[in-house]
């Protein structure tokens, strides 16, 4: 089993390959895809609905990608769908291998700050309160009028537009945290995190950092070639 903070180094730097890989390192990455879930199977069930929705978004994207006529051959849009599906699988993977303490605990051996590491780590744990209440502003908003289209578009300016629509929803989350934060006592919080103990660094935790850095930068290069 994988340390914490090798599969949050992993998560990121495959994260980064899937964003610039084409062609056969796009079949790498889904190999890889494949793997973590064979090894975190468990995982994969219990984020298998959240997969499944993904990859019906993605398809419907294609779809309409295919539909619309834009300048892609076949064998592009089938290698995005691909491409997005096997992040989209390995993230929800990964994410679930961690607890919110470990991923907390990760980002804070990072440097990250404490309540910028334990809002991520709650937004990735809590996603559907987050969602519940991005609903909730959505509503408030279309009852004042407020909501993406093209007239609201004219009528605010995208900025503001934009502004509008997420600024409530980025206070709202913040105000979450910080209300856990202080319902857990932010020293306590700290003691916590600092009391942590992470398992030692193996072999295979090196090894399969390294992997994943040459992927990531043989993905790079595919997409910025030197010569």
């Amino acid at each position: 089993m994988l340390d914490s903070r090798t599969r949050l180094v992993i998560l990121v730097l495959l994260t980064t390959a899937h964003t610039s890989a084409k062609g056969v390192m796009v079949l790498i990455l889904a190999g890889i895809t494949i793997l973590a879930i064979a090894v975190y199977w468990r995982s994969f069930l219990r984020g298998i609905h959240v997969i499944g929705l993904t990859m019906v978004a993605i398809l419907f994207f294609v779809t309409v990608i295919w539909l619309i006529g834009v300048g892609l051959s076949s064998e592009n849009l089938v290698i995005g769908f691909l491409r997005w599906v096997s992040l989209a699988t390995l993230t929800v993977v990964l994410v679930l291998t961690m607890n919110a303490l470990e991923v907390v605990t990760s980002l804070v051996y990072f440097r990250i700050p404490v309540r910028v590491a334990l809002a991520f780590g709650i937004g990735l744990r809590f996603l559907p309160v987050i969602l519940d209440e991005a609903r909730r502003i959505r509503i408030v908003n279309r009852q004042y009028g407020v909501q993406f289209s093209h007239m609201a578009v004219r009528k605010f300016g995208i900025l503001d537009l934009l502004n509008r629509l997420t600024g409530p929803l980025l206070i709202a989350v913040l105000r979450r945290v910080d209300s856990l934060i202080i319902s857990i006592g932010v020293q306590q919080l700290e003691q916590r995190i600092k009391n942590y103990k992470f398992q030692t660094l193996t072999t295979l935790d090196i090894l399969a950092v390294l992997v994943s850095l040459l992927i990531c930068v043989l993905s790079w290069l595919q997409w910025h070639p030197t010569g």
